[in-house]
C-alpha cells in the first residue's frame, strides 16, 4: 500500500475515533450533570409544596432550581410543559403527567439528512474498497480508459471503405 494512502486511512480512523470519543464524553457528561429531568406532575407537586426557588419558562420547557436538593441529590430540574387544562384533568385522576418536546424544523431536517449522509459515506468507503479489489477503479474511472482507436483512424478506415 502506498504511504499516502496509508496515511489517509490512518487519519480517517483517527477522526472516526475522535468523533466517537467526543460523543461518549458528551453522553457521560450529560448523565452526571446537575440537572434532573422530572415529570410535569412532579414539577406541579414541588410547586405546590413551595420547594422551587426559581424557574425559566420556555415555549415547550420549564427549567429551574429547587430550594433543597431532590432525592437524586441534584439541585436543578428540567420538565416539558403540558397543557394546563389537560394536566389538571389528569392530575384529578392521579395520573403522572410527563411531557415530550416537539421536534423543531432543524431537528426534523437533521434527522433526515444526517443518516442519509452517513449512509452515503459508508457506502462509498465500502464500494471503493470493493472496486479496488476487483480492479474496477471506482466510479470516477469511467471514461479514463485508453481509446482503442483515435478519431483520425476511424475517419481513415471509413474513407477506405468508400473508396473501394
Amino acid at each position: 500500500m502506498e504511504p499516502d494512502v496509508r496515511k489517509r486511512q490512518i487519519m480517517i480512523w483517527y477522526t472516526v475515533a475522535a468523533i466517537i470519543g467526543i460523543l461518549l464524553f458528551q453522553q457521560f457528561w450529560s448523565s452526571y450533570s446537575q440537572i434532573e429531568t422530572i415529570a410535569y406532575s412532579e414539577f406541579e407537586r414541588l410547586l405546590d409544596q413551595g420547594k422551587i426557588s426559581d424557574v425559566t419558562v420556555g415555549t415547550d420547557t420549564i427549567q429551574g432550581s429547587v430550594k433543597a436538593p431532590l432525592p437524586s441529590g441534584k439541585s436543578e430540574f428540567f420538565a416539558i410543559r403540558v397543557d394546563p387544562q389537560l394536566a389538571d384533568k389528569l392530575a384529578k385522576h392521579g395520573v403522572v403527567v410527563k411531557g415530550a418536546p416537539s421536534g423543531g424544523l432543524i431537528q426534523t431536517i437533521l434527522s433526515w439528512v444526517v443518516p442519509a449522509i452517513i449512509f452515503y459515506v459508508i457506502w462509498m468507503i465500502v464500494f471503493r474498497r470493493f472496486a479496488e479489489k476487483q480492479g474496477i477503479g471506482g466510479l470516477m474511472a469511467v471514461g479514463k480508459s485508453a481509446p482503442r482507436s483515435t478519431w483520425r483512424q476511424i475517419q481513415r478506415s471509413r474513407s477506405r471503405m468508400w473508396q473501394g
